[in-house]
């Protein structure tokens, strides 16, 4: 699997969310204005999942900046992301439909966390999400 082709895919996927369109970045992007998502580099990397480099696997986070943590709107909005379907469901975007990757066999999404980020001094609610795409190991 290529790496950076994993993640432009997923970050495709996710600007069809149309609270986030022209605000996601397939890495982790210097300025952002919220409501944003951001495709983190995976956090690992497992080789050899099957025999003879048939089947590799990435675990990244998908980082999605809300807005101010105490305005009730940020809370609307994140419940839209957190949601495990609709058309801003962070979930249901990247998982997407069976056989719709092209850089790897598939990606899930497996977990959310709530966190509050600060950025450039303002505290900000995020969501995290957790990825992992299965691919084969020979490209």
């Amino acid at each position: 699997m290529n790496i950076g082709a994993v993640m432009d895919e997923i970050a495709a996927k996710l600007a069809a969310a149309p609270t986030l369109a022209g605000r996601v970045y397939a890495y982790p992007a210097s300025t952002i204005s919220p409501p944003a998502a951001v495709v983190n580099y995976p956090a690992k990397v497992d080789y050899d999942q099957s025999a003879r480099r048939g089947r590799d696997r990435l675990e990244g986070t998908i980082v999605v900046f809300i807005g101010r943590p105490e305005q009730p709107a940020s809370r609307d909005l994140v419940t839209r992301y957190a949601n495990g379907i609709g058309p801003d469901s962070v979930k249901a975007l990247v998982e997407g439909e069976d056989d719709d990757y092209a850089s790897c066999d598939g990606v899930s999404v497996d977990d959310a966390l709530f966190d509050v980020f600060e950025v450039a001094s303002v505290p900000l609610l995020v969501a995290v999400f957790s990825w992992a795409a299965y691919g084969p190991g020979s490209s």
